[in-house]
């Protein structure tokens, strides 16, 4: 499991910017506990905020956004760092920008890879947010050429509001995308106004339009705030993967949490 924290990387550090960290089991059944994070190190993370991780379904690609291109308080870019061997969790190679169809002057970050197997070119989804940061934000799609670059991303206009639209994550069918929103529908927090909830559309086939999202509700969705979705599958197992806010707002502390579910064929 790659995840972002601002914990300390050692003894004596007090840069308390995001890296980010990896947990090992020795089984993907629940009744394996994770492990000790560990960072990945100075060869992937830099000296300011490296966050959003996003694994390729492969395990040769991680995706990431980071400030690190200019150090502008956030402007972000999604960064890709690749390895030979996938059981090797800290051997990823220098990290990559990717180039100016995906990244702007902006803040890009959630980065999604969606292979795209049945539907032509691998497809990037991620967020793209006007400076500052918290002043709304879409989510984008960029198709993947044969070199292996990214095309100019477009707007998914399915999925966006006049509010919030964050890190989206593919289901691995390609056929339900979730991601985070504090648009009408949202659950109300108790300072009164709408709190991020995790949201999800679906559609029939990967060359269809995603249908109009739909809030998760209960368990999942609830007045505390909810962040970062990731879908992962793993034969009949569905594990939805969050983040909640556990302190009372305007505070703000961030535990991960995961809900689980049997999956039902291929659908979302």
């Amino acid at each position: 499991m790659y995840f972002a924290s601002a914990r300390p990387e050692g003894p004596g550090d007090a840069n308390f910017d995001l890296n980010i960290w990896v947990s090992q089991r020795a089984c993907a059944d629940d009744s394996c506990p994770w492990g000790t994070p560990v960072s990945l190190g100075s060869t992937f993370n830099s000296s300011v905020s490296d966050f959003a991780p996003a694994l390729s379904r492969d395990g040769h690609w991680l995706f990431f956004a980071s400030n690190r291109s200019t150090g502008v308080t956030g402007a972000s870019d999604i960064w890709v760092s690749r390895r030979e061997n996938v059981h090797d969790d800290l051997g990823w190679q220098t990290p990559e920008k990717l180039g100016p169809g995906v990244n702007t002057s902006g803040f890009e970050g959630g980065p999604a890879y969606f292979e795209n197997e049945e539907g032509g070119a691998p497809q990037l989804y991620f967020n793209r947010n006007p400076l500052p940061v918290n002043a709304g934000g879409d989510i984008y799609v960029s198709e993947q050429a044969a070199d292996g670059s990214f095309g100019t991303a477009v707007p998914v206009p399915q999925l966006n509001s006049d509010s919030s639209d964050q890190r989206p994550s593919v289901a691995p069918s390609g056929l339900a995308i979730y991601f985070y929103s504090n648009r009408l529908g949202s659950t109300p927090n108790p300072l009164g106004t709408t709190s991020n909830d995790i949201w999800v559309s679906t559609r029939e086939s990967v060359l269809e339009p995603w249908s109009a999202p739909v809030n998760l509700g209960l368990p999942i969705s609830t007045a505390a705030g909810e962040l970062h979705p990731f879908i992962f599958s793993h034969g009949d197992t569905e594990r939805l993967y969050f983040t909640r806010n556990v302190a009372i707002p305007p505070a703000v502390d961030q535990d991960m949490f995961v809900s689980t579910r049997t999956r039902q064929g291929r659908g979302p």
